[in-house]
């Protein structure tokens, strides 16, 4: 999967990454804030490690504990470094559209 905004750059055991939304959210789906109901204030965010998370302009925030940054530094390849960042990516949307007990 290619996720829009986001470049890995650095050379083997050296890696990092960068992402911008663009308000696209890198083209997945955010289920609006449970808190406050906005599906036009939400962002997909990160550092230059594979550490994601979604907010809210109100405040509300889902989180990927586990990144995985270790793994990044000692990737052979940019392919490898990647694939770290795009399951934080997908860990962090996931997190955000859990919903307790079926709510949507």
């Amino acid at each position: 999967m290619k996720i829009k905004g986001l470049e890995i750059y650095g050379e083997p055991g050296q890696f990092a990454g960068s992402f911008n939304d663009d308000g696209t959210h890198a083209g997945f789906k955010l289920k609006p804030c449970p808190f406050c109901g906005s599906k036009d204030h939400l962002e997909l965010c990160n550092t230059w490690t594979p550490y994601f998370w979604v907010e809210c302009e109100c405040g509300a925030e889902a989180r990927l504990v586990d990144g995985d940054n270790d793994a990044v530094h000692k990737a052979a390849t940019a392919e490898i470094a990647y694939g770290v960042y795009e399951k934080a990516v997908v860990g962090a949307v996931d997190a955000w559209n859990k919903r307790i007990g079926g709510v949507k």
